[in-house]
This record gives structure tokens, C-alpha cells and sequence, in this order.
């Protein structure tokens, strides 16, 4: 579930950077976190205007995309609905730095 700290930041959010990996898994946690951020909010109970939701892919490789391997930008974007302001590319140094410490 998603922890008291994230509920808290999200409650009183203005502005909301979603990053996400180009995995089913993780686009379905991003678009529910993006349904408690609409209805949970303190601006979605005063009814005022909604959180600015933009969003970060992580990890993106064009080629794990044309094999299958995960999904495109244009599913990404079409399943959550929100702006793209950036596309990581997936990096096998940076995989290999984060494994070793």
C-alpha cells in the first residue's frame, strides 16, 4: 500500500512529478496514485482547481519495445493521461552502478 508520509504529501500537493518504469506493474500503481490525488486531495475536497500532474518515464528502451518486453510511450501516456516532461532512457551502467552500491 502506499505509506502515511505519500498520503500526506500527496493531500497537500499542488504540483505532482509521476514517475513511472514502462512496466504494467508499475503504470497501474502511478494511475492509482493519480486517482487518490484527484479525489483525496485537499484540493479535490475543497473542490478547487486539481493537482498539476506531469510525468517522468524511467528505464525506456525503444528496443525491449518493439520485442514486446514493455510498454510503449503512446500506451504509457494513453493509460495514464497526463503531460509528458520527460523519457529516461534504460542505461545498463546505471544498472550495473545500482547493483554494486
Amino acid at each position: 500500500g502506499i505509506e502515511h508520509g505519500a498520503h500526506m504529501a500527496m493531500y497537500h500537493a499542488d504540483e505532482a512529478l509521476v514517475v513511472t518504469n514502462p512496466e504494467v506493474s508499475s503504470v497501474r500503481d502511478s494511475d492509482r496514485v493519480l486517482g487518490l490525488m484527484a479525489s483525496r486531495s485537499r484540493r479535490a475536497e475543497r473542490g478547487e482547481e486539481p493537482i498539476k500532474e506531469h510525468l517522468v518515464v524511467t528505464r525506456y528502451s525503444a528496443e525491449r519495445v518493439l520485442r514486446g518486453d514493455m510498454l510503449s510511450l503512446e500506451d504509457i501516456l494513453e493509460i495514464l493521461g497526463i503531460p509528458l516532461l520527460g523519457l529516461i532512457p534504460e542505461s545498463q551502467s546505471v544498472l550495473l552502478a545500482s547493483n554494486e552500491g
